[in-house]
């Protein structure tokens, strides 16, 4: 077994609606931060996915393209896939079948690119009957040239501990009464 210094992920049910990262976040920001060091951003060769494996199923990663209008995915957590419908590797985000969050994706990755530092979406899910469902989209800039970013290192927790099954972001914004984002500066 690889020994990390990440926490573990906590059981379900633990994650209450907040505007600060969850526990799982929290840990992949604070090792992003350790390989920035004093730089700007990480180079891609720095993030190494076996310190990280218990949250690789939430991760992707992904090439900033057309100018920073979107993004092709490179690899794609089995979990986030999950979440964004079932994509794979080789999908761009203006291309995902959820329109709504392909549009919060693109415009995440160019707030991040804009600012040249790590940014937080959250979601928050209401709807008439079942329980509020947050969402959180880390999104952390890393760069092939070791200056600007054109690479996204991001993550998708969701917390649906109290559904039967693990929706889609798709399914989320077709039942959801309303849907409130909040941009956190990290």
């Amino acid at each position: 077994m690889v020994k990390t210094d990440l926490p573990p992920r906590p059981p379900s049910g633990e994650r209450k609606a907040t505007s600060s990262p969850s526990p799982p976040v929290q840990a992949l920001l604070d090792y992003w931060r350790k390989k920035r060091g004093s730089r700007a951003v990480p180079a891609r060769a720095d993030i190494d996915p076996v310190e990280f494996s218990q949250h690789l199923p939430y991760v992707f990663l992904g090439d900033i393209i057309d100018e920073g209008v979107d993004l092709r995915c490179r690899l794609v957590g089995g979990t986030a896939g999950e979440y964004l419908g079932g994509e794979k590797p080789g999908c761009r985000a203006s291309e995902l079948g959820c329109r709504p969050f392909s549009e919060i994706l693109v415009d995440g990755c160019q707030d991040m690119t804009a600012k040249n530092a790590p940014i937080l979406i959250l979601l928050q899910f209401s709807f008439l009957i079942e329980p509020a469902v947050q969402v959180e989209l880390l999104l952390m800039p890393l760069s092939s040239n070791g200056e600007l970013a054109d690479i996204v290192f991001g993550m998708i927790e969701v917390d649906p501990d109290s559904w039967t099954f693990r929706p889609t972001l798709e399914q989320l914004y077709a039942r959801a009464s309303s849907v409130e984002k909040t941009i956190v500066e990290l």
